[in-house]
């Protein structure tokens, strides 16, 4: 009986064992191919991992290049910014994004003035400092409403700044969220139409790599605001969210 049970916590462990090390094989592997020239194969065990939930800010980075290399720049764009998505402060990927960009001339929303309150950082560590301040107002309100202090004046002042923090937290979360509901224009160009059809008059031409916001999903056509503050419709295929998670 204990041979038995051995032998199956023996089978389990190295089952586990084999499952955590083969996204690290898989990524080395990938890496491989990338050296050796084989673009292909990387892109495609790059893309295998991603498909397996393995949302990782170097692997996005490694994507971004091999299609760099396949002379594929709107996704090579794409790549890169949801590499930023996961690690704002990547410089490599930052500088590959803005080198590719400039190469296609692609056509890129204006930074606004306000936004540089709101420096780039990673949404989970955002809503992680947004709870930790909403526990600590709370506890300063309890700690003055059941009198667990003489002198409430500290823990008010407390209250106000960690909800003073929480907002501000919170629109930093607002924004990066708003971030990762831009598109990419990952065709190599891009016709936009006043109406979703191809015939209807032309609104503009978008470059690879072209940022735009999705407005309202209809079949193959997707509403959408351009970087010239214009309202168009682009074929669905033509584009994809920054943002993994299903719209």
């Amino acid at each position: 009986m204990k041979t038995s049970l051995s032998c199956l916590l023996a089978l389990i462990v190295s089952v586990l064992c084999l499952h955590a090390a083969t996204p690290e094989a898989d990524f080395s592997t990938a890496n491989a191919a990338y050296a050796a020239g084989k673009y292909t194969d990387a892109k495609q065990g790059y893309e295998t991992l991603i498909r397996e939930g393995d949302y990782a800010a170097n692997l996005f980075y490694n994507l971004g290049n091999a299609e760099w290399r396949l002379h594929d720049a709107g996704h090579a764009v794409l790549a890169y910014e949801r590499a930023l998505a996961i690690q704002p402060d990547g410089p490599e990927a930052r500088a590959n994004l803005a080198f590719v960009q400039k190469q296609t001339g692609a056509q890129l929303f204006p930074a606004k003035s306000w936004q540089v309150i709101f420096p780039p950082v990673n949404l989970s560590t955002l809503a992680w400092a947004l709870v930790l301040a909403l526990w600590v107002a709370l506890l300063s309100f309890l700690a003055i409403w059941l009198r667990w202090v003489q002198d409430g004046t500290w823990a008010g002042l407390a209250a106000v700044v960690a909800l003073l923090v929480a907002g501000y937290l919170g629109a930093a979360i607002w924004q990066g969220e708003k971030r990762l509901r831009t598109a990419i224009v990952v065709a190599a160009k891009v016709d936009a139409r006043y109406a979703p059809a191809d015939n209807s008059a032309l609104a503009d031409t978008l470059p690879a790599g072209s940022e735009v916001r999705i407005l309202q999903n209809s079949g193959e056509w997707t509403y959408c605001l351009l970087p010239g503050e214009i309202r168009a419709w682009l074929p669905a295929a033509a584009i994809e969210s920054i943002s993994l998670k299903p719209a």
